[in-house]
């Protein structure tokens, strides 16, 4: 999970979904509870929530996040995603 600013007052959210999530993985109860989370505990509304494929956040070679990177990727549209939400509007895309 990647959290970053995209601006002033925009955050978004890349979720990593596991391999074996993804056969049973419910776009809305997931979306739900990860932004009401997100608000319970650090009180930020998230403007957009992605949804990506296993492997798609990249990392170092030592396995840390690289956040930087997973901002660009997001800003770009470059991330494989499972499927996606911003402003209370949903995308489902199926990663192949």
């Amino acid at each position: 999970m990647v959290a970053f600013s995209l601006d002033e007052d925009r955050v978004g959210l890349v979720v990593e979904v596991g391999r074996h999530s993804r056969r049973r993985f419910d776009l809305l109860p997931a979306t739900e509870a990860v932004r009401k989370t997100v608000m319970q505990e650090f009180e930020v509304s998230l403007h957009a929530v992605r949804f990506v494929a296993p492997g798609s956040v990249p990392v170092t070679s030592s396995g840390k996040i690289r956040r930087k990177e997973t901002q660009h990727r997001f800003v770009a549209d470059a991330l494989e995603e499972v499927s996606a939400t911003a402003h209370n509007q949903t995308v489902t895309t199926e990663a192949s």
